[in-house]
């Protein structure tokens, strides 16, 4: 079993965080998942899907470490900062 948290794209409350789960057989293929979201009570939700991705990149890259840095989604788009007055 493989349990992740996912952090809502446009929520920055941190009450807001999912909870991912999906279990694999011996084969490594999905057998069950289920998400906090409310997508997910329909078992469609965009947050497994993300989850079977990142396991396949990690698989495909080898053992690798993962960032303790900020994720790129962390940082603030520089279209966003305000320019200030002319």
């Amino acid at each position: 079993m493989v349990k992740a948290f996912c952090n809502t794209s446009f929520s920055t409350n941190t009450d807001d965080v999912k909870s991912v789960q999906v279990v694999l057989n011996d084969n490594g293929k999905p057998c069950f998942f289920q998400c906090t979201c409310t997508v997910g009570l329909r078992k469609d939700c965009a947050h497994v899907s993300v989850l079977l991705y990142v396991l396949c990149e990690i698989v495909a890259e080898g053992p690798t470490d993962l960032l303790a840095d900020q994720a790129c989604t962390d940082i603030l788009c520089p279209w966003a900062e305000p320019k200030g007055s002319h």
